[in-house]
């Protein structure tokens, strides 16, 4: 593992702790000054501009292999420049599709019913085309091998978050604390990310309009890979974003917002265990020694880790919002397993979606999640009129494994030359095993804990009391093979 790795890896989980931590403060500002019903709605609205990082066209991670690939000095600043006259120009479209994308949204029934101005909806879609630029900007660190400077904007992209939010709530700004939010969060990080940047690149310009034959040669050449690493991304953030839409419209706005707060919560948890999976793309795109088997320690991590965090949560995430907030903002057990399962199936493929993100087979993973995006969608809107958040829930999580469940881990397989039955024995029955025990210990304390901090501390007792045996075993075979190193000890488990 190397010291680069090690970085990324520490201020990822930084990071994520980082919006752990908001994220729960912030529930308690939403809960007294907005209510489950304009959080939903809310919630909704931003899911839609989330989608404006995706016009780049996906270029910006083509480029970033190509930079990781280690060209030239002459031909890393043509690939920069390429890049940012094509981020000028996306600039443009994402500020005019923003606008037209909340100019729609206002015009539902749950946002007219909200008395919000459309002046509220179209601020949100001009500031969803400078989160499209600052995207832009921010990533390009992982291309110039400063990945772990990239996760250190996210933390404290989070923090100026909440402390804009707790500013525009005590000074009565209401709904329009969300916009408020998004431009202290830009302006205190995107600057930062261009200093960065300039450290490095000293010629590096932000805006750049240069449309002669090099960047017509150039668009061309990455034109393949960008456009399936696209669709990969479009399809990516449609799969793990149009639930909370689609619930929007098609339930009432109470469970609408009660579902979208799952989401988010079962989201966070989901990438706070996937910190040293996205460290570890750069390391396979730069096919450094060693990649691959960083690769497969990870899956068979993961399959422990995951099992035992997604058990520990769905059985004690009901009885923490019970007691962590006022309202009734609890979701139905059903729908919080439907959850945990649906979020174990993508994680425990997420380490061979990202072996085969390193690896450039974006059009492997479009054509899967694709498949998953149609099951979803076409399963969601019947079930959702029928049984409401229920339905949705229920249409996503059959859907993974249209899409994820088996053609992932095969493709992984596949690609990394091992035994597509080896990597689901790896990956399940681990996870399996994991869960049960979870599961069962989070059970037996459910009836000892009268307060939500007793909650969160059952749940992390739950998960850890899956995972030391696991860490025990595999440290005494390291101490057995005279070798007890944090590389040791992870290959044992």
């Amino acid at each position: 593992m190397t010291k680069g790795f090690a970085q990324a890896v520490f201020w990822r989980v930084f990071a994520t702790a980082s919006s752990v931590v908001t994220v729960f403060l912030s529930l308690r500002l939403y809960d007294r000054h907005l209510g489950k019903e304009l959080y939903g709605l809310v919630a909704a609205a931003l899911q839609v501009i989330a989608y404006l990082p995706l016009l780049d066209g996906g270029f910006r991670l083509a480029g970033n292999r190509a930079l990781l690939a280690g060209p030239s000095p002459s031909e890393r600043r043509r690939i920069l420049e390429f890049g940012q006259t094509l981020y000028t120009l996306a600039g443009a479209g994402a500020l005019a599709v923003g606008l037209l994308l909340m100019a729609a949204y206002a015009c539902s029934p749950n946002a007219r019913a909200s008395g919000q101005p459309i002046t509220f909806f179209l601020s949100l879609g001009a500031l969803g085309a400078a989160i499209s630029i600052g995207s832009a900007q921010t990533r390009l660190l992982t291309g110039l091998g400063q990945q772990a400077r990239l996760f250190a904007l996210n933390a404290l992209n989070t923090w100026l978050n909440l402390a804009a939010l707790w500013f525009g709530f005590r000074y009565g700004m209401g709904a329009w604390t969300f916009p408020f939010a998004i431009l202290v969060a830009l302006l205190g990080t995107v600057p930062l990310a261009i200093w960065w940047i300039r450290q490095s690149e000293p010629e590096f310009r932000v805006l750049s309009l240069r449309l002669d034959d090099e960047f017509r040669i150039r668009l061309r050449r990455l034109w393949p890979e960008a456009s399936a690493a696209l669709q990969m991304e479009v399809i990516t953030v449609l799969l793990y974003s149009c639930d909370v839409v689609l619930v929007q419209l098609l339930c009432p706005v109470g469970p609408a917002g009660v579902y979208a707060l799952a989401a988010r919560l079962f989201t966070m948890v989901r990438t706070s265990l996937q910190a040293a999976d996205e460290a570890v793309w750069p390391i396979l795109a730069q096919r450094t020694a060693g990649g691959a088997n960083l690769s497969a320690t990870l899956v068979r991590l993961n399959a422990w880790v995951y099992g035992a965090v997604m058990a520990a949560a769905a059985v004690t995430l009901p009885a923490f919002l019970r007691q962590y907030l006022k309202g009734d903002w609890q979701p139905e057990p059903v729908l919080v397993w439907l959850f945990a399962l649906r979020y174990l199936i993508t994680g425990l493929c997420s380490q061979p979606a990202y072996f085969l993100y390193g690896a450039g087979r974006f059009d492997v993973l479009a054509r899967n999640l694709g498949r998953e995006l149609v099951v979803a969608a076409v399963l969601a809107l019947p079930l959702g009129w029928k049984f409401g958040t229920l339905g949705v829930g229920l249409a996503f999580a059959l859907a993974t494994v249209a899409g994820t469940f088996v053609p992932l881990p095969f493709a992984y397989a596949t690609l990394a030359g091992v035994t597509p039955a080896a990597t689901f024995a790896n990956l399940w029955l681990r996870a399996l095993a994991a869960a049960l025990a979870a599961a069962a210990v989070a059970f037996a304390g459910l009836h000892f804990v009268t307060a939500w901090p007793l909650v969160v501390a059952l749940g992390g007792i739950a998960a850890g009391a899956a995972l030391l045996p696991v860490l025990a075993q595999a440290c005494f075979r390291a101490w057995r093979a005279g070798k007890v190193d944090v590389r040791t000890v992870a290959q044992f488990i």
